[in-house]
């Protein structure tokens, strides 16, 4: 048998091989086979060819350091020989081991360093060696940082989950060894979905026409980077004034609502509110100036009631009153017109300013009031009409002549120291003034007739020293003391006679 060498080198982590020398075991027994073992007590890396008898392994860190193999060699008969030798493991820097890591953070977190997502840990056999972390891939937009010495990442850019809601990250970890070796793991960042408030707000459309009622404005665009996540897009919206509401996204005017240029002007200012359905209710304002559009409006004339005396003049200087109309529509002017009740041509309407006036003369016995339809009519063509009530002021008139004494077709025979009586006929005087009554006097009268007023008789016997011809008046009063006379002459003779004309009120001759 020849010995083995007494010793071998290896270096950790590499493959060592040593073929048994030819002579290494010898048999003395020409037939006889032998077959290789190792003796208890090898290292557990290090195996042997039962048939060859080589040995072969590859030692790691922890086989650092001599170990003694011995071969057993077996016969056929079960006879055995022994080999033995040493192998020195030499100790080789071994790369760190890094494992891949999963970590989450919300959105919108501070950039600022402070915020840590974890900490990679490498592993690495060799004791006490330092180790160096660094990010090799996945961080592009650089808005991750990682320690060099702990591997503690952090958050150094802002975070939106809408622009990337996952990172992938290399990582990479090396040691101080000869030479340096380093591993690689992938870092899964994912960024949380954290509910953020509206942005902005458009409105389609600004313009709307006055009085259009419960018209649609525009329509509302909300602009929500949490709009794909129906936990939060969906927004709810309030309008700072209470005319309006969004309906369906679009900003309208409410049921029965409308604008008027001529009170809320030519531009309103709204403010819209849009609120995320998120429980903390995150919401964005925005002021539109709405352009109002102004329409012709026809102007507005409420019926109107005015009065006049009956005795006014009727050349048109009375003015009965002013029709009023106005136009919220500034600058429009009006023009006014009699349209019916004016058949008989009692007034004029001052067309510019709507002033009434008497151009025929009036009589409250005749018709008591007016009912005018007067129009009026804006620079735009636009009209409305109204009732125009004229009541006709009773007005005390004097009583006046009507038809006097009817002529009297044979005289009345009386002489002087006869009775004599005459009627002054009620039809002698008139009065418009219903309800009026009139009082009789009369004057000039001979000696030894009287008058009585109620009556209205003449009765008496004129005295002798009567005879000749007498100018009597007779004077009705009202009950407002207006008056009306007439005259007739009265003969006294020796014989009495009734004659007169039909201008006269009545001529009474008593003739001798």
């Amino acid at each position: 048998m020849e010995a083995l060498p007494r010793e071998f080198g290896t270096d950790e982590d590499a493959l060592f091989t040593l073929p048994l020398p030819a002579n290494a075991f010898t048999d003395v027994d020409a037939t006889d086979t032998l077959t290789y073992s190792l003796k208890s007590g090898a290292p557990g890396w290090i195996s042997i060819n039962s048939s060859t008898g080589e040995v072969s392994g590859t030692p790691g860190n922890s086989d650092v350091g001599s170990h003694t193999i011995t071969i057993i060699a077996t016969d056929s008969q079960g006879a055995t020989a022994e080999s033995s030798f040493a192998v020195n493991v030499i100790n080789t820097n071994d790369a760190p081991e890094l494992s891949d890591a999963s970590f989450s953070v919300n959105e919108n977190v501070a950039s600022d360093g402070s915020i840590v997502l974890g900490t990679m840990t490498a592993t690495d056999v060799d004791v006490g060696q330092s180790k160096t972390y660094s990010i090799l891939s996945g961080n592009d937009d650089g808005h991750f940082a990682i320690d060099s010495n702990t591997g503690e990442i952090s958050v150094v850019g802002n975070l939106d989950h809408e622009g990337t809601a996952q990172y992938s990250l290399t990582v990479q970890v090396t040691d101080d060894g000869s030479p340096a070796l380093s591993d690689t793991a992938t870092v899964t960042i994912d960024v949380n979905d954290i509910n953020e408030a509206p942005t902005a707000m458009i409105l389609s459309n600004a313009f709307i026409a006055e009085n259009a009622v419960g018209a649609v404005i525009g329509t509302l665009s909300t602009t929500d980077q949490d709009d794909s996540n129906e936990a939060f897009g969906i927004h709810d919206y309030t309008v700072s004034d209470n005319r309006f509401e969004v309906v369906n996204g679009q900003l309208k005017l409410k049921a029965g609502e409308s604008l008027n240029f001529e009170v809320d002007g030519s531009a309103l200012d709204v403010t819209v509110t849009a609120t995320d359905n998120n429980s903390a209710g995150l919401s964005f304002s925005e002021t539109f100036t709405l352009s109002i559009g102004n329409l012709n409006e026809p102007p507005a004339i409420d019926d109107q009631t005015f009065s006049v005396d009956e005795t006014v003049a009727s050349d048109g200087s009375a003015v009965v009153g002013r029709v009023s109309a106005v136009d919220v529509d500034a600058g429009d002017a009006l023009t006014y017109s009699i349209v019916s009740g004016n058949e008989d041509g009692h007034f004029e309407i001052d067309n510019s300013t709507g002033d009434i006036r008497v151009v025929k003369t009036l009589d409250f016995e005749t018709a008591s009031r007016y009912d005018l339809t007067v129009a009026v009519e804006d620079s735009q063509g636009d009209s409305r009409s109204a009732n125009v009530q004229i009541d006709i002021n009773d007005i005390n008139e004097a009583p006046e002549l009507d038809r006097g004494l009817q002529n009297q077709s044979s005289g009345v025979s009386a002489s002087v120291g006869d009775s004599f009586s005459y009627n002054i006929p009620e039809s002698a005087f008139k009065d418009q003034d219903i309800g009026d009554s009139l009082s009789y006097s009369i004057s000039g009268l001979p000696a030894g007739l009287l008058f009585n007023p109620i009556t209205r008789a003449i009765t008496g016997i004129p005295a002798a020293t009567e005879v000749g011809d007498h100018t009597v008046s007779v004077t009705v009063t009202d009950n407002d003391g207006l008056t009306a006379s007439d005259t007739f002459t009265l003969r006294v003779g020796n014989t009495k006679v009734l004659e007169g004309d039909e201008n006269s009120l009545i001529n009474l001759a008593a003739e001798t």
